[in-house]
């Protein structure tokens, strides 16, 4: 009999396939047809629990950055293990933008 109570694991309900870089790739691809004069705004919030935290680092040099666009990126970590390198990383691809706004 199937029960409804939440496991602590996330597996258990289908999660813990999060690939992070995947989703900045996407927006890197959005983000080259705006025009070089709009300024954007990224919001990222997660865990930063990446399927494989092992291999971030290096999938996140994938990433093709701001490409000369003008990015404020704000980067919300959430829960008490999100690793720091990867709001340090995002920031260094991405934000040229308003200097006020914290890495983390």
């Amino acid at each position: 009999m199937d029960n409804n109570l939440l496991d602590s694991n996330i597996n258990t309900h289908g999660g813990g396939g999060t690939n992070i870089p995947s989703g900045f790739i996407l927006m890197d691809k959005i983000l080259s047809t705006y025009s070089l004069n709009i300024d954007v705004t990224i919001l990222f919030i997660s865990d930063g629990q990446d399927n494989n935290i092992n291999t971030l680092e290096t999938r996140m040099r994938e990433l093709k950055g701001n490409c000369g666009r003008r990015v404020s990126l704000i980067c919300l970590g959430i829960l008490k293990n999100f690793p720091t390198f990867l709001s340090m990383n995002l920031r260094e691809f991405y934000h040229n933008g308003d200097n006020s706004i914290p890495a983390v």
